[in-house]
């Protein structure tokens, strides 16, 4: 199975900070673990830019994160991500304000945003973005289009597994399908969807049951035989304690262990593995 381990909010003031990103690359080194970062393109980077620039040597990509991670810069956040309780400001806001923010969310729009956030990164990286996350998971129905005529090569905006959200009201986690994987997938863009962040703020208390729940979605999604992405964040991954990093590490050795077919790519090498979309297509 192929695993891609992703970050968001990578340079986001609050939520990323140099020394977390550098732990969260020691934990990957370590357990020889490639990772996605995903980084928001108008905030101030100086200061991440040896460590970014030290993550594409070892193998890692940088992917973009939205523009200025407004909530709705591109779409509008679910109602899973909306209810937690840090979001309250935003979803009063969307009550209010939905019409307007809709009409403003077309595929122009929507791609002037895109090429302006790309611009920064490449020029702040010198190197080519070639995916995309919303930021929250924001999403409309312009947005895929707009990635597609911007040349993506893959989006990974989407999830599979609502459960785990604060928001979500579930009280059990869906099983997902292969049906789940092609319902997402876009005319012209792969779409590689997310499973869940399993470590966010993770208190010990809970450790076991988010254990639990990926390894749950590990077998299904091994079984359905398309990609596993998970979510995290530069900083909520490292507390209490750095629990969620070691989340990380025992949740990919366990997955090793039942698979041996395990293969950890960043996400645009994962895009460009033949049979990724549709796994009878002519692999030569």
């Amino acid at each position: 199975m192929l695993y891609g381990f992703s970050m968001d909010d990578v340079g986001y003031p609050g939520y990323s900070t140099p020394e977390h990103l550098e732990n969260v690359l020691k934990m990957l080194e370590k357990n020889q673990l490639k990772g996605t970062f995903f980084v928001v393109p108008k905030v101030e980077l100086k200061e991440y830019r040896t460590l970014l620039q030290e993550a594409v040597a070892a193998g890692h990509e940088i992917g973009q994160h939205g523009l200025t991670h407004y909530r709705f810069e591109v779409g509008i956040p679910p109602m899973m991500v909306l209810n937690a309780p840090h979001e309250k400001e935003y979803k009063e806001y969307l009550a209010v304000h939905r019409a307007e923010i809709e009409s403003k969310l077309t595929v122009e729009n929507i791609r002037k945003t895109l090429r302006e956030g790309r611009n920064i990164l490449e020029d702040f990286m010198q190197l080519p973005i070639r995916g995309f996350r919303a930021p929250c998971l924001q999403l409309s129905e312009a947005l895929f289009e707009a990635l597609a005529l911007e040349g993506y090569q893959y989006d990974s905006s989407t999830w599979l597994q609502p459960y785990n959200w604060a928001g979500s009201g579930l009280t059990e986690p869906v099983k997902i399908t292969r049906a789940d994987f092609e319902e997402k997938q876009k005319p012209g863009l792969l779409e590689l969807p997310l499973t869940a962040d399993y470590v966010w703020n993770l208190p010990r208390e809970r450790y076991q049951a988010r254990m639990e729940l990926a390894l749950y979605d590990f077998r299904n999604i091994r079984q359905a035989g398309f990609p596993l992405v998970n979510l995290s964040h530069v900083s909520p991954i490292q507390t209490p304690d750095g629990t969620g990093l070691r989340f990380i590490a025992e949740w990919t050795a366990k997955m090793k262990a039942e698979d041996p077919d395990f293969r950890s790519l960043t996400l645009s090498s994962i895009a460009a593995q033949p049979g990724i979309r549709n796994p009878n297509e002519n692999t030569k």
